[in-house]
């Protein structure tokens, strides 16, 4: 009994999906659609780290300046500071992706797939349709407490004309034991 109580606290607290599951729910399950194809391979976690590393340096740029990262809503309190990014920089240097399955997500739409199948000219043609999605998702990267997670997603259609256009790095606050949605950073595009 002691043992069942251990293993329902440290996947309550560390569980992957659990921080996942929430930002899906709120963001992904709630739209119409039929089909949720999901990339087997998860994106690597080093972007999400990369991708913050680079807001967290623009951070005191005078608002003149052109930033490289766009940042929505605006981060007051930034949870990782240099240390535990280049702690979590060197901890993830030697990832070895654990590829998603069906039991990772709640939700019946969701089918996993082999990446290189969603160019594939025959899979193309069995899906495309607005009802369809191909989500990619990295792994989250926890705070040491805990408390913050970061993950990066992106969620296009089906096809070489299919980009919905979102995506980017979530950095998502432990609030009362449920996660809640902080920012979305994401490398700024200049033309």
């Amino acid at each position: 009994m002691i043992v069942l109580l251990l293993s329902c606290s440290t996947t309550k607290s560390i569980a992957p999906n659990s921080v996942l599951d929430t930002f899906l729910k709120q963001q992904v399950y709630t739209l119409n659609y039929k089909t949720i194809f999901v990339g087997k391979e998860p994106l690597p976690r080093s972007e999400s780290i990369t991708t913050y590393e680079a807001a967290f340096k623009e951070k005191d740029f005078d608002p003149s300046i052109l930033k490289n990262i766009w940042i929505y809503p605006e981060i007051k309190f930034w949870p990782l500071g240099e240390k535990e990014i280049s702690n979590i920089k060197t901890q993830i240097s030697n990832d070895k992706p654990k590829f998603w399955t069906i039991t990772d997500f709640n939700d019946s739409r969701i089918k996993i797939e082999n990446e290189i199948k969603f160019n594939d000219i025959d899979f193309i043609k069995r899906n495309i349709s607005s009802k369809n999605v191909i989500l990619r998702l990295s792994t989250p990267i926890y705070s040491t407490d805990h408390k913050y997670a970061l993950f990066e997603y992106s969620l296009s259609g089906v096809g070489p004309s299919g980009s919905l256009g979102l995506g980017g790095v979530v950095l998502m606050k432990k609030d009362n034991d449920r996660w809640v949605q902080t920012a979305v950073l994401k490398k700024e595009v200049y033309d």
